[in-house]
């Protein structure tokens, strides 16, 4: 945000001062900035690139009122835009192509992912884009869509290793489901009062159990889900 916040700054100043040239020294950076946080057109390779000289040619050339808003408008309608910002969440939601320890097995869960980008890009509200993945499958009428959204509470990592105790790693997945909806949703750590409660801590050794215990009666059986044209 900083390097957005400096264009700003400058675009203000060229508004005061006859020094600076805003169609030559700010629109360029702003063209930029706006690709970098949204992502590109669909014409681009993938999300996140710079604009091509094509479309910044085009943005610059654009001299009617509304250019930076129509650029905008235009960005946020790609389907790009929830691959770019679904990143984010998806490192949040812990999400993973393998099931992580020492032999790292490939894992199907790429249908969350989609899920994912595809909410952002339908602009899900937020209270049921966490809804939908803490409990979408208690949601009434609930279809394929709302069970594979729970995939969020399954990105755990998975310990196939010969001899691993399966109740300890079940208990440490549950540990990470804990961890991952206090970062993720509420947007504290939970590991401290995983222990013992801290005087200052906005939750408490009995909150950390609580929501330990409501995860823990969930049922584990692994759903079966269908593209389209399966």
């Amino acid at each position: 945000m900083r390097p957005l916040v400096a264009i700003f700054i400058v675009a203000f100043a060229a508004q005061h001062s006859p020094g600076i040239n805003f169609a030559r020294e700010v629109r360029p950076l702003l063209a930029d900035r706006c690709f970098r946080c949204l992502g590109p057109d669909e014409g681009s390779r993938q999300a996140g690139l710079p604009p091509t000289p094509d479309e910044r040619e085009q943005f610059l050339s654009d001299t009617e009122p509304g250019a930076t808003r129509r650029l905008v408008e235009r960005l946020l309608d790609s389907t790009h835009y929830g691959e770019r910002w679904g990143r984010h969440w998806l490192d949040a939601a812990r999400y993973s192509d393998s099931d992580g320890y020492e032999k790292g097995l490939r894992r199907d869960n790429w249908f969350y992912r989609d899920w994912v980008v595809q909410a952002l890009n339908a602009d899900l509200e937020y209270d049921e884009f966490i809804v939908t993945q803490v409990a979408g499958d208690l949601l009434p009428g609930a279809g394929q869509a709302e069970r594979v959204a729970t995939g969020f509470l399954r990105n755990s990592m998975v310990n196939e290793e010969s001899g691993a105790d399966p109740e300890q790693f079940r208990v440490e997945g549950l540990f990470d489901r804990v961890d991952a909806i206090g970062k993720a949703v509420l947007g504290v750590t939970t590991q401290c009062v995983q222990c013992h409660t801290h005087q200052y801590d906005p939750l408490t050794h009995q909150d950390y159990f609580g929501l330990f215990a409501y995860l823990d009666r969930c049922n584990e059986a692994i759903a079966v889900v269908y593209t389209d044209d399966e």
